[in-house]
């Protein structure tokens, strides 16, 4: 269908508004997750501005019903990721309470892997990446990150233990 120049600058602008409006509603909330994630303000600050830039990039697919916070949940988490190791991000207490009881139960010099476990978890997929930041760092229930993720439950749980298997082998753990 062709639109005239007037129709597309109507267009744009409701497009501007509707990012906007999101901005507003969701932009604190965005910020907040981001700084968490990212330990820095400035990053998260650049991280908010990516997060709304790809959603006016994309804003034909930003869900109109109550799915619009977990898109723009799941943008922010993925900018977060590509942030973390685009910059090689390295936090000295990366290791949170659900980890360290994988961590003390499993590692034997938890200090000095700590830093190796955030180049393990690099090394994953995305996919993993998000799963395992939202289940352990943000600690999510499997049902709240299928909510954010298209996986089920079931899913989730698979893709995790598959994970904390890979970490074991990779840390050496035998039990």
């Amino acid at each position: 269908m062709f639109q005239s120049k007037e129709q597309q600058n109507e267009q744009q602008k409701a497009e501007k508004q509707q990012i906007q409006a999101m901005y507003e509603q969701y932009g604190f909330a965005v910020y907040r997750r981001c700084k968490t994630f990212l330990r820095n303000e400035s990053l998260a600050e650049d991280a908010v501005q990516e997060v709304f830039l790809r959603l006016s990039r994309s804003i034909s697919r930003i869900p109109k019903d109550n799915k619009c916070y977990a898109y723009i949940y799941r943008i922010a988490i993925n900018v977060c990721i590509d942030l973390i190791n685009e910059k090689k991000i390295v936090h000295e207490n990366f290791v949170n309470a659900s980890f360290q009881e994988f961590f003390e139960t499993n590692v034997q010099n938890q200090k000095e892997n700590q830093f190796d476990l955030q180049e393990f978890l690099h090394k994953q997929t995305k996919e993993i990446q998000e799963i395992v930041y939202l289940h352990f760092f943000e600690g999510l229930t499997y049902d709240e990150i299928a909510e954010i993720l298209p996986f089920s439950r079931r899913s989730l749980i698979r893709k995790l233990e598959d994970f904390l298997q890979k970490a074991k082998k990779y840390f050496n753990v035998t039990k």
